[in-house]
């Protein structure tokens, strides 16, 4: 059985947390805090949330729940990623 296809938005995003991804660790090899910080500040607000709900929640409306999954997948890596930043409400967030 074939994967499905993901929508244009589960490609967008997906290729936008790789390229998050990519920066926030090479900022934590090189001790540069800061870096991942920021790298990763503005993919959860200026990707995730202001487009990323958005469209989900437009998809979901139209009966297309794939990109619920996506979605989910997104913010689940996010955390793993934010972690070394902020511990605490990471932990939480995951319990």
């Amino acid at each position: 059985e074939e994967a499905p296809l993901l929508l244009p938005f589960g490609e967008w995003v997906l290729s936008r947390l790789e390229h998050a991804k990519e920066q926030a660790l090479h900022g934590l090899e090189n001790f540069e805090l800061n870096v991942t910080a920021q790298t990763l500040y503005d993919f959860v607000w200026h990707e995730v949330c202001d487009w990323g709900i958005e469209l989900t929640k437009l998809e979901v409306r139209q009966g297309r729940t794939e990109s619920l999954y996506v979605l989910h997948a997104v913010l689940e890596e996010a955390l793993k990623l934010l972690h070394p930043v902020i511990p605490h409400v990471t932990e939480q967030l995951w319990q």
